[in-house]
């Protein structure tokens, strides 16, 4: 399948297959779309991408993928590890996600992004366990809310 302007995305049960034009080459990546949510204005729908190619038997969640209203796609990760949670904070426009390893007691790096041009707004550190931990969860800024749940875990 080919796009005249771009990727194609197709969504068959839990699936996601996208098509690029890399040059000459077309590329088709399978992977599965878990968490979906759509923003609070209704301007975006988002979901986790969870690919098998990583390297373990079951699919990792390496990437946070937003479709505006053109039906442009923003892709989201952090430098390390998987996004374990994600969300549309009350601030039109912009992403909440948090990084973390899959196993074991782990900090979140968490990171706020302005959808359109992906650009880093700020970011916060939870470190993974003890006192520095709770008090991090606890003094984390008002954006960081949405997301609150999913890292105190």
């Amino acid at each position: 399948m080919s796009g005249p302007s771009g990727p194609v995305v197709v969504v068959d049960e839990g699936y996601e297959g996208v098509t690029q034009d890399e040059g000459r080459q077309l590329l088709a990546v399978r992977c599965r779309f878990v968490a979906p949510n759509i923003s609070g204005d209704g301007k975006y729908v988002g979901w986790l991408a969870a690919y098998h190619e990583l390297g373990a038997s079951y699919a990792m969640t390496a990437e946070l993928v937003v479709m505006d209203l053109s039906q442009r796609l923003h892709y989201f990760h952090g430098d390390w590890g998987l996004i374990s949670g994600w969300c549309f904070p009350n601030t039109p426009g912009e992403v909440v996600f948090a990084v973390s390893f899959s196993h074991g007691v782990t900090e979140h790096d968490v990171e706020l992004r302005r959808i359109d041009d992906e650009k880093l707004l700020a970011r916060y550190l939870i470190p993974p366990g003890g006192q520095e931990r709770a008090q991090a969860l606890d003094n984390a800024p008002d954006w960081f809310k949405c997301i609150s749940d999913a890292v105190s875990r």
